[in-house]
């Protein structure tokens, strides 16, 4: 079994997915999120004039799933993954602009995706706060931009903490499937707080989507990490399905 550590609006079709390729699951809820009704609408109210538009993560995509028509049709639309570029791409008849090699902010900077057209203005959306990454690369290359935050993480160990042991000791956990840094990120906070649940996990294999990721997790001691060509869902089925060949 492997445990999908996504917030649960994101884990259904990759379950989907897994359990079609004959691999159990199960939704490991390390972070939740907490949309924000403002900045929907703040959103919304927009979409009609939005230019160039960033969107780093593919839970911003789905809270404004019915919404997505209304975005002006000359708009240049950029994501940091090919699984939210797909996404995206259900969405709108817009081109869809994303990281080919790796995922997230740095290979979105790494690939100069957004120097690739003239942008005047750059909308971002995503949750909480803007990547401080991110906001230093628009700002050295002095590109214009506000990010509109549409929801809030919570970290779900302070919340179910019994929950989440449950699933990370239990005997049919193979591997934990980790989607962004900052589940990562919660993941380790947890370990910190519940430690006799470090050894176990350090036991499981991890499916990283990108090298930040992987780079975060070794850097803390873990060694079994397994990083997916891409982001997309199909990239992680494919991987998975070869480690239980092997």
């Amino acid at each position: 079994m492997y445990l999908i550590a996504r917030p649960r609006q994101q884990a259904q079709i990759l379950q989907d997915l897994l359990a079609q390729a004959g691999v159990a699951t199960s939704h490991l809820p390390l972070m939740e999120l907490i949309p924000s009704a403002l900045g929907i609408a703040a959103v919304v109210s927009k979409l009609s004039q939005i230019k160039a538009l960033l969107v780093v993560s593919p839970s911003a995509i789905e809270l404004l799933a019915a919404d997505w028509s209304s975005l002006a049709t000359d708009a240049q639309i950029f994501c940091v993954g090919r699984a939210s570029g797909e996404l995206m791409a259900k969405f709108t008849t817009n081109q869809v602009s994303f990281p080919h090699s790796g995922a997230g902010v740095t290979a979105l900077i790494s690939e100069e995706l957004l120097l690739s057209g003239k942008i005047e203005h750059l909308v971002v959306i995503g949750g909480d706060k803007i990547n401080s990454q991110l906001a230093d690369y628009l700002q050295s290359q002095a590109i214009s931009y506000e990010f509109i935050s549409l929801y809030q993480r919570e970290n779900y160990w302070q919340i179910a903490p019994q929950l989440i042991e449950e699933l990370l000791t239990n005997p049919a956990a193979k591997g934990i499937i980790v989607t962004s840094r900052q589940i990562a990120e919660y993941l380790l906070s947890g370990l910190q707080q519940y430690p006799h649940l470090r050894d176990k996990v350090a036991q499981l294999a991890i499916i990283s989507l990108h090298q930040q990721i992987s780079s975060y997790l070794k850097d803390s001691g873990f060694r079994h990490i397994y990083q997916t060509e891409d982001s997309s869902n199909h990239a992680i089925v494919e991987l998975i399905k070869n480690l239980m060949e092997h």
